[in-house]
């Protein structure tokens, strides 16, 4: 994560987060959005909310108004 983060689920990973593939079925909607905004150089925000594997689970992706 370029972003500072805060880790309320205290994941033992706080600088890596997961989107689990096919949990939810916007889970391929929020890696697409993760990856637009990361080519267009725009921030994004989320929600975790659990942890899985270490890592902060995504379960909702924002894309930030420039």
């Amino acid at each position: 994560m370029k972003q500072n983060t805060n880790n309320p689920a205290k994941c033992a990973n706080p600088k890596r987060l997961t989107i689990l593939n096919g949990e939810t079925p916007n889970s391929d909607a929020m890696l697409s959005a993760a990856l637009a905004a990361h080519m267009a150089g725009r921030r994004i925000s989320g929600f975790v909310g659990v942890c899985h594997d270490g890592l902060g689970k995504v379960s909702a992706i924002y894309i930030e108004e420039s």
